[in-house]
């Protein structure tokens, strides 16, 4: 179980919300949010809901209350403008990260290798042959953060 019992209740909320800032700037990240980058999130949710990382149980069991309800409420809720939407989703991120070096390593690497996973199950869910396994510059661009690439903790890990 994550140790966020070292955060204080907005950072711990932050923190909760963070798969659904990851998926929301993976899915937008070419301008747009389609169908399939939804779709693909919410099959993604279920799936670590069932199938949760250990250390990550409690966490996904609270994250995935309602998770397609809160997904589809942030989506209408976050700023329209394509900047805008970036800027915000990346506060997002990058607060994650100053939480992030809160919590132990152990267990910030596990949240992260789960938040790489996601962000790469978006980014192929529209891409490629027939809207599979193709990753566009602009996700690249996504993917490259920091935040998913084990800078937040001091580590470089290329997955």
């Amino acid at each position: 179980m994550l140790d966020f019992y070292k955060l204080d209740e907005g950072e711990q909320d932050e923190m909760y919300a963070l798969p659904y800032y990851i998926t929301i700037l993976m899915a937008s990240a070419d301008g747009h949010i389609d169908d399939l980058e939804v779709n693909k999130a919410i099959a993604l949710s279920k799936q670590k809901n069932k199938y949760p990382h250990p250390d990550l149980e409690c966490y996904y069991a609270l994250v995935n209350q309602n998770y397609e309800d809160k997904l589809k409420f942030l989506i209408h809720n976050i700023p329209n403008s394509i900047e805008q939407r970036e800027r915000f989703l990346l506060a997002k991120v990058k607060r994650a990260q100053s939480i992030l070096n809160k919590l132990d390593q152990k267990y910030s690497l596990v949240l992260i290798d789960s938040m790489r996973d996601t962000a790469l199950a978006i980014a192929k869910a529209s891409g490629g042959v027939f809207s599979f396994g193709s990753i566009s510059p602009e996700e690249s661009r996504v993917l490259s953060l920091d935040l998913l690439n084990y800078v937040a903790i001091g580590q470089r890990r290329h997955l």
